[in-house]
């Protein structure tokens, strides 16, 4: 599957009320999400946004900014979003609409425990798309645009690993770590890796 640019079309922002200084409230970008397709035993096929779940932890009200067929783009409300117990993943069902411009990555190409066909190794290149949180890049991000930046796998199944939850508390995760630069709106980007004797494609690894 190599990575070209159907792929933004995967991900989207999660959008919720934002608190500047002194201002009104207002509904801004705060990070990014991705839509799975997951198939049921009776061949139904359910569609959801997947985060990082500190991105939307507490929120009363959010949603998640979806491309259309028309080039504009739309700003869905979520009903609820579901957290994992012990892992920084955060899940809300999405209602699709015959107007969505949505590429969604498959339930089966996530990397799970145990599949050594989809785990990645040391070094491997690992892609990532994202929103662009910086001032520079707010247009993009009000044109629902995405940026990829990339690094390399450096670490494998780190226990324990540190992570300053919204509130100021911190909670501790096992984790993947990648070697790489990012900036603040990045959180709940889809990552995709790369092997070196895989020249024209790349597999999908959990975020």
């Amino acid at each position: 599957m190599p990575l070209n640019d159907k792929y933004p079309r995967a991900v989207t922002f999660v959008i919720r009320p934002v608190q500047r200084n002194s201002r009104p409230r207002r509904l801004e970008p705060v990070g990014t999400g991705f839509v799975v397709r997951v198939p049921t035993r009776d061949g139904s096929l359910f569609d959801y946004v997947v985060t990082a779940s500190h991105v939307v932890d507490g929120a009363t009200e959010s949603y998640v900014r979806i491309a259309t067929v028309d080039g504009k783009y739309r700003d869905e409300p979520v009903d609820e979003w579901v957290h994992h117990d012990n892992a920084d993943v955060a899940a809300a069902k999405l209602h699709r609409r015959d107007d969505m411009d949505v590429l969604w990555v498959p339930a089966a190409g996530l990397s799970w425990p145990g599949s050594r066909r989809l785990s990645p190794d040391l070094g491997d290149r690992v892609y990532f798309l994202g929103l662009l949180a910086l001032p520079a890049a707010r247009d993009m991000a009000e044109r629902n645009v995405s940026m990829v930046r990339s690094g390399t796998v450096g670490a494998l199944y780190q226990n324990d690993i540190p992570h300053k939850w919204p509130d100021g508390t911190t909670r501790r995760f096992e984790a993947h770590l990648v070697d790489c630069r990012s900036f603040g709106g990045f959180s709940g980007s889809p990552c995709f890796f790369q092997r070196d004797d895989q020249l024209t494609g790349v597999s999908i690894v959990e975020v």
